[in-house]
């Protein structure tokens, strides 16, 4: 593990995540932390965790009419957090118990495998961080907890 900078890495991925989103005209908006928080992690898990999640999101958000993606870095006394929010329908009660299994989809065929949210949890725990999420209709958030490094 290495000491990893939060908002440099999603400076970073913007090439990647910046594209898509700006491809279906979705709102971005970034709050990230004013200094930078260091973590210990594993950059290439880590990405992955950032672009599945962010990918999620978009999925998420294309069928609404004002499409609003959130991308905040924040920390508290253990953990640098990323707090990835959108504003698509949300994740039902009857399915949130079963999003991190392997190979579950809400997708249509030919869209996704259900392998994302397994390998994100895979790699969070990887990295010894945490991950949560809260839902409700039109507002659904991931919380990437990543632990910080001793500075």
């Amino acid at each position: 593990m290495s000491d990893l900078g939060l908002n440099k890495l999603l400076f970073d991925l913007r090439d990647f995540y910046g594209g898509f989103i700006s491809k279906f005209n979705i709102n971005i908006r970034e709050d990230f932390s004013a200094d930078e928080i260091m973590v210990r992690g594993f950059k290439t898990p880590i990405e992955q965790i950032l672009l599945n999640v962010i990918h999620n999101a978009v999925d998420a958000v294309l069928e609404k009419e004002h499409k609003t993606i959130e991308i905040k870095t924040y920390s508290d006394n253990e953990y640098g957090i990323i707090e990835i929010k959108d504003n698509g329908p949300g994740i039902s009660d009857d399915i949130a118990e079963r999003i991190f299994d392997p190979f579950f989809t809400t997708k249509e065929i030919g869209k996704g495998v259900g392998l994302g949210l397994s390998l994100v949890r895979s790699y969070i725990n990887e990295c010894q961080g945490a991950m949560e999420f809260k839902s409700t209709p039109g507002n659904t958030s991931f919380i990437l907890k990543f632990k910080r490094a001793k500075v």
